[in-house]
C-alpha cells in the first residue's frame, strides 16, 4: 500500500510541475474568456460579461447575446469554480485589473495544472482497477497527459481539461462497481458515477459522447439496480446545468451553446465535413497528432498488435 501511495504522489507532483511550464503569457491573454466570468462573479456577482476594468477581459470571441446582456458560448462550471481560486486573491487587493498575467497564471495553477495531476492520479486508480502491473500503471498514467494534448491545455483553465476529471472518477467507479463481488461494493458507486458523470456537462459539452458511452457500459454490463441508480445520479448531476440555463439563458435545455450556435460543439453526423476535419489533425502541422498525441499514435499500433 506504501509504494501505491509513493507512486500515485509522485505522479501527481511530477504531471504538476511539468504542466506549470506550459502556462505562459500568450495563452493567458489568447484564451481568457473564463478568467472574464470568473472576474464578473467575484467582483460584480454578475454571469454576464462586459464591465471589466482590464483591458485583457473585454468580450470579444464566443459570446451570445440575450436579453441585451452577453454571455459566453461556454458552459459556466469553469468560470464559478474559479471563482473560488480568484476570490482570496481579490480579498488581498490582487486584481485582473492592476495584474492580469499574474492574476491569470495562479489562476491557472490550480484550474490547469493541478486538474491535469489528479487526472493523472485517476488515471492510476483506473489502471490499477483493471489489473495493470505497476509499471504499465505509471507509464499511462503519465503518458495519457504529457504525451497528449491534455499538456497544452493544462497551461490556462481549459473546460474540456477540466470536464474529463468527473468523466474519469465515473468510469473508475464503474469499473469498481462492475469487477468487485457484491459485498465489496459500496452502494453508492453507481449514484456517485452518474453524477460526476453529468456534472462533467457542467464544465463542457463536448464529452457528452463519452457520457453516453459510459451510460452503455452500465446498460449492458450492470443490473437493473445499477442502471437505475446511475441514473439517478445523472439527473442530480444535470441539476448546475440546466438551473444555469433557465436563470440566465431562459430555459432549462438553452444550453449557451445552442443558444450561440456553436456548430463545432454540435453533435454533426456528416461524412464530407467530418472526414476533411479529421485529416487536418495529420496534415496541418499545428494540429499534428503526432506531434501533440504521441501516445494516441503508439496505441492505434497497439490495437492491431494485440
Amino acid at each position: 500500500m506504501k509504494s501505491h501511495i509513493v507512486a500515485a504522489l509522485s505522479i501527481f507532483l511530477l504531471i504538476f510541475g511539468i504542466s506549470l511550464f506550459t502556462i505562459n503569457s500568450k495563452n493567458l491573454t489568447d484564451y481568457n474568456l473564463q478568467h472574464m466570468i470568473m472576474e464578473a462573479v467575484v467582483e460584480r456577482r454578475v454571469v454576464k460579461l462586459g464591465g471589466s476594468l482590464s483591458p485583457h477581459l473585454q468580450p470579444n470571441g464566443d459570446i451570445l447575446t440575450y436579453h441585451g446582456n452577453v454571455y459566453p458560448i461556454k458552459q459556466p462550471g469553469t468560470g464559478f469554480f474559479g471563482a473560488l481560486t480568484y476570490f482570496p486573491l481579490y480579498k488581498i487587493g490582487t486584481l485582473y485589473s492592476s495584474n492580469y498575467l499574474n492574476v491569470s497564471s495562479w489562476v491557472s495553477i490550480w484550474l490547469g495544472s493541478a486538474v491535469a495531476g489528479l487526472i493523472g492520479l485517476t488515471l492510476y486508480g483506473l489502471s490499477s482497477a483493471i489489473g495493470m502491473k505497476p509499471l504499465e500503471k505509471i507509464f499511462i498514467s503519465l503518458g495519457a497527459v504529457l504525451t497528449t494534448t491534455l499538456l497544452p491545455y493544462s497551461g490556462f483553465p481549459h473546460h474540456d481539461l477540466i470536464a474529463l476529471l468527473p468523466i474519469y472518477l465515473a468510469l473508475y467507479l464503474v469499473i469498481q462497481g462492475l469487477t468487485r463481488s457484491p459485498n465489496q461494493i459500496h452502494h453508492d458507486y453507481f449514484y456517485l458515477a452518474g453524477f460526476l458523470a453529468s456534472f462533467a456537462l457542467f464544465f463542457s459539452i463536448l464529452p457528452i459522447t463519452l457520457i453516453l458511452a459510459l451510460a452503455l457500459i452500465v446498460l449492458i454490463k450492470g443490473d437493473i439496480l445499477k442502471v437505475i441508480q446511475f441514473a439517478i445520479g445523472g439527473i442530480i448531476g444535470l441539476i448546475p446545468s440546466l438551473t444555469y440555463n433557465y436563470f440566465v439563458l431562459g430555459g432549462f435545455l438553452h444550453f449557451p451553446n445552442l443558444m450561440g450556435a456553436s456548430d463545432d460543439t454540435l453533435p454533426l453526423l456528416s461524412l464530407s465535413i467530418m472526414i476533411p476535419r479529421l485529416l487536418r489533425y495529420f496534415s496541418q502541422p499545428a494540429l499534428s497528432i503526432f506531434l501533440f498525441s504521441p501516445l494516441a499514435i503508439l496505441g492505434f499500433f497497439g490495437f492491431f498488435h494485440v
